[in-house]
């Protein structure tokens, strides 16, 4: 009987940039090349999104490959991989000899990117609440706090019962401030990309509904995250400011709702990242990632 392969997952990509030396701190390599000197061409082509996945520093608060290049955006898709370069990253780099970091990475990402419903977690708070000595589930579920997204929006629900593990809905907000009668929206919630959120603007401010509280003129919409990561809302003295501002919050790609839920109750998750850390046998420390996380943010790399 012909006994099947395992399917290839993100400790297979780790293991081949770390065959080919795509090592932190080392030059970047190929990606093209990197992957054909492990898998096959039909498994290459398989791999590419995950590939991708693991880099995207838009979605992930942990990326795990640092790619050289065009790598997309959250509404532009990556250039040819055979054009890129790659490698790991610090954290990257940790996962592959460790047992307890890909359950840290794995609990700080989440999954919403790729379709699934976990939310990431701070990884500052993820292992701050590691740290603690034998404590309560209230007292792991206070270090820890919300979700959080990369992006810094707004997340709100009921935090209380995603801890317990409990399926809930959860709402991520971009960030929306006024001065001078402009309102800038900033730190847009998952899915939602400026340029597509200016298009949507540009043509929903445009309805009857708005031209009644803005003087019948729409308001002027801006893409400034080229320089300042945000899209700006312009409005005439005459206009409505309550009104237009409510309007925009309540707009589909400034607000997105979603169903959630842990695979295990938070301060179980925390107590196995506990456990896996002390193990005799593990290489990596709270510490050492902790000193990665530091450097990467000093460098502005998360």
């Amino acid at each position: 009987m012909t006994q099947l392969k395992p399917p290839l997952g993100q400790a297979d990509i780790l293991r081949a940039f770390a065959n080919y030396d795509a090592m932190p701190g080392d030059p970047y390599a190929n990606l093209e090349h990197i992957l054909s000197s492990t898998f096959s061409r039909t498994e290459l082509n398989s791999l590419l999104p995950l590939v991708f996945n693991m880099s995207a520093s838009w979605h992930l608060h942990l990326p795990l490959i640092d790619i050289h290049g065009d790598s997309g955006a959250v509404d532009r898709p990556p250039a040819e991989h055979y054009l890129l370069e790659a490698r790991l990253t610090e954290v990257g780099a940790l996962a592959l000899g460790s047992r307890w970091v890909p359950e840290l990475v794995q609990l700080v990402n989440g999954n919403l990117h790729t379709g699934g419903d976990c939310p990431g977690f701070p990884p500052e708070r993820v292992l701050a609440a590691t740290r603690l000595p034998e404590s309560s589930d209230a007292q792991i579920c206070e270090a820890v706090g919300p979700p959080a997204h990369p992006g810094n929006c707004v997340v709100e629900g009921d935090f209380s019962a995603l801890s317990k593990g409990q399926r809930t809905s959860l709402k991520f907000s971009a960030r929306l401030a006024v001065s001078d009668r402009r309102i800038n929206v900033t730190c847009l919630p998952p899915g939602s990309a400026a340029a597509s959120l200016v298009e949507a603007l540009k043509r929903d401010l445009k309805s009857e509904a708005v031209r009644s509280f803005a003087d019948g003129r729409p308001p002027f919409v801006r893409n400034e995250s080229s320089v300042k990561d945000r899209v700006t809302v312009t409005y005439t003295k005459k206009t409505n400011a309550d009104a237009l501002l409510r309007w925009i919050e309540a707009h589909e790609l400034i607000q997105v709702g979603c169903s959630v839920a842990l695979p295990a109750p938070l301060p179980n998750m925390i107590r196995n990242l506990r456990g896996l850390s002390s193990r005799p046998d593990e290489q990596v420390s709270i510490t050492d990632v902790e000193q990665v996380l530091g450097t990467a943010a000093r460098s502005g790399d998360i």
